[in-house]
């Protein structure tokens, strides 16, 4: 049995005690398990938090059939988006050069892409991805690819090494490059 100081009134109370005898708070020594359990349950709370804000932002079900098309659907008209190639050792070597220019320049901007596909995979939250690297590598970053998960079954079918284009809209930079909305030409 240990002296230990009450989480309320801040008396010295055994480490056993149920009840502080001085200011009646129960439990009032908090152990390692109480801390544990504790961040154990914010971090759940934050994640369904996440989960939920995530899921408001997806894009609505007309967006989702229609994403591989490429347009911008606006009031009552749809407009059809211009598409810039871009060579993506030119696309890395402009975020590794000076990020905030390279968003100045790409960020928000739908592109064509082509590179070698060095993973097929998904992330912590299952959204489907690729990363594509420029043929004579040059420097540690790739492009991220993310595609709609209905796209599933086309990126089962490829493999890795296997020359790639895609069309995409670039998110910026985290480590790589992100590229969002894919599809593949």
């Amino acid at each position: 049995m240990a002296l230990k100081n009450c989480k309320e009134c801040d008396k010295e109370v055994s480490d056993n005690a149920k009840v502080c005898p001085y200011c009646g708070v129960k439990n009032p020594v908090v152990n390692l398990f109480d801390v544990l359990r504790r961040i154990l349950l914010l971090l759940v709370v934050i994640f369904i938090v996440y989960k939920i804000v995530a899921g408001n932002s997806q894009p609505n079900s007309y967006t989702e059939a229609h994403s591989n098309r490429n347009y911008v659907v606006q009031p009552q008209q749809v407009v059809k988006e211009s598409v810039t190639k871009v060579n993506i050792s030119n696309l890395i070597a402009d975020y590794e050069s000076n990020e905030i220019a390279a968003n100045n320049k790409y960020k928000g901007h739908l592109i064509e892409v082509t590179g070698i596909l060095t993973n097929i995979k998904k992330d912590l939250l299952d959204k489907s991805y690729v990363d594509l690297s420029p043929i004579k590598k040059d420097s540690f970053r790739e492009i991220k690819a993310y595609f709609n998960n209905s796209m599933d079954n086309q990126l089962a079918e490829l493999k890795k090494g296997q020359k790639m284009t895609v069309t995409c809209r670039v998110d910026g930079l985290m480590m790589d490059v992100l590229l969002k909305d894919c599809s593949i030409n």
